[in-house]
């Protein structure tokens, strides 16, 4: 997880991002068939209209997640990137998020979190990384590399984030999971479910 320090001076570091802004309703919109011929591809304002057009209006306090099955490339850093040289930024290629979607999101909906199944909030090939700049200007937390996306659905689950409290972090160890029973309700309170989920999260980092 990126907390808003690491896209912004003086915004929020992970101890002080609040708990109640690390869980919310699960929304996964899939870009798949966007990025056919065009791994660069940035999700759109029109990506979550679209969305919204087939599962209903985003929830406030949602945790927005882009789903381009990239996470296949987990373990394959040069595919991840797609480059064959790591160290040259200008040639990393894969899909991010576009900054006005992220900022009509802060405006429209109030969501608590964005995220990406690739290395990065912002598409490969970005220098300016906008899309981190407009997260962190409105104090948002931003999940990179989260997997496993196509085992849950679009709508209808409790997403959790359960950062390593690291002091004065700018990011940390996340662990990204969802929650549904046979209704789409969650199954426990949503507050004290994280708390444990975080102590378990920090026991096994230590």
């Amino acid at each position: 997880m990126d907390a808003p320090a690491h896209g912004g001076r003086g915004k929020q570091r992970v101890h002080q991002v609040k708990l109640d802004r690390l869980t919310g309703p699960g929304v996964v919109v899939d870009i798949k068939k966007k990025i056919v011929g065009n791994v660069d591809y940035r999700l759109t304002v029109s990506d979550l209209k679209e969305w919204e057009s087939r599962y209903g209006k985003i929830s406030e306090k949602a945790i927005v997640l882009l789903n381009s099955g990239w996470d296949k490339y987990q373990n394959d850093y040069f595919k991840a990137f797609g480059t064959t040289n790591l160290t040259d930024t200008t040639s990393y290629h894969f899909p991010g998020w576009h900054e006005d979607a992220v900022l009509w999101l802060v405006k429209n909906r109030n969501v608590n979190m964005i995220g990406v199944d690739t290395p990065s909030i912002d598409y490969g090939q970005s220098q300016k990384f906008l899309a981190h700049q407009a997260g962190a200007s409105n104090d948002l937390s931003m999940l990179e590399s989260v997997a496993n996306l196509d085992k849950i659905p679009p709508s209808g689950t409790i997403i959790y984030a359960a950062v390593t409290n690291i002091l004065d972090g700018s990011g940390g160890p996340t662990r990204v999971f969802a929650v549904i029973d046979g209704n789409g309700a969650p199954c426990v309170h949503q507050t004290w479910f994280l708390w444990l989920s975080m102590f378990c999260a920090l026991i096994c980092f230590v």
